[in-house]
């Protein structure tokens, strides 16, 4: 909830309201993403979720200020990056790239006009996710939530 406040707050006054809901909704996916049991889990699942949201990054920033829309843009996309990530050898990444990029492509086609601003703004979302996600703890939330020691 604290992911969702922050994004919507700070996006609030540089995009319409879909976008600034959306960014929230996609910062809390990527705290949920890297929540783990341990510091390391998280930094590792933090990790994994960067780099598939650069590649995608790299891949829909590029395409869309080109490019308008389309499936088969989106297609071609999604094969290029599922390249990208088994060149990478990063094939346990393949699905969040595709699934960021997926996300990318369709909110740029449900705005049309500003689509070119969606990577940088999903970019922007998941690093704040990831940067609060990385920081908790399964056993320190389960004992503030709990109000005891996690076991």
């Amino acid at each position: 909830m604290i992911t969702y406040w922050i994004i919507t707050y700070l996006l609030s006054g540089f995009v319409d309201q879909a976008s600034d809901f959306l960014g929230g909704m996609w910062a809390v996916v990527a705290v949920v993403f890297v929540f783990r049991d341990t510091r390391a889990r998280a930094l590792s699942a933090g990790i994994a979720r960067l780099i598939a949201t650069c590649v995608s990054f790299a891949l829909c920033l590029p395409y869309l200020l080109i490019f308008p829309f389309t499936p088969v843009g989106l297609a071609i996309l999604l094969g290029i990056g599922t390249l990208v990530m088994a060149i990478l050898d990063r094939r346990d990444d393949i699905v969040t790239t595709g699934i960021t990029t997926a996300v990318v492509m369709v909110v740029a086609a449900m705005s049309p006009n500003d689509a070119w601003q969606q990577p940088l703004l999903r970019l922007f979302d998941t690093v704040v996710g990831i940067a609060l996600g990385g920081d908790m703890q399964m056993d320190r939330f389960v004992s503030v939530f709990l109000g005891r020691a996690a076991t």
